[in-house]
């Protein structure tokens, strides 16, 4: 049995099983509930509902590769706020989307999201990312751990 160690929010989860493998969920119902939670973060974004925002990522808060080479960074309800408060804008679609189970609580999604996200004056130009988003099951519910963001080509 291979295992792996994957660091989110300062936690770090053991994840386990044969080389390469990953576990499908016992039936739809658990990557719909995966999909369901990233759609509702982003919902809870456009509509600047910071307590839902809250809600959905993890307690230990999410990590992200912010732009240009940056280290890692934890993010939590005080960027949240932040950002909130500078005005953001939320505007997004995620389709293609193909959820993996590493564990029965984590969860990674990927797929694409497609529209804009803009702060401030910043222009609304709409943009297609790849999307990676690590899921952990906290309390019965999906969480965002982990985000990762690349042009589509």
């Amino acid at each position: 049995m291979t295992s792996w160690s994957l660091l989110l929010g300062g936690a770090a989860l053991l994840l386990a099983g044969p080389a390469g493998a990953m576990s499908p969920p016992a039936d739809d119902a658990g990557a719909r509930s995966v999909e369901a939670a990233a759609r509702q973060l982003y919902r809870a974004w456009h509509d600047h509902d910071e307590a839902a925002i809250n809600a959905l990522v993890s307690r230990d808060g999410m990590t992200e590769f912010p732009a240009a080479g940056a280290p890692l960074k934890v993010e939590g309800p005080e960027f949240v706020h932040s950002t909130l408060a500078a005005g953001v804008v939320v505007d997004v679609d995620l389709t293609d989307l193909r959820v993996d189970f590493m564990s029965p609580n984590v969860a990674v999604l990927t797929g694409y999201r497609t529209g804009v996200i803009a702060i401030g004056s910043a222009p609304r130009t709409p943009q297609r990312r790849r999307m990676t988003m690590v899921m952990v099951r906290e309390d019965g519910k999906w969480r965002l751990a982990h985000a990762h963001f690349s042009p589509a080509s």
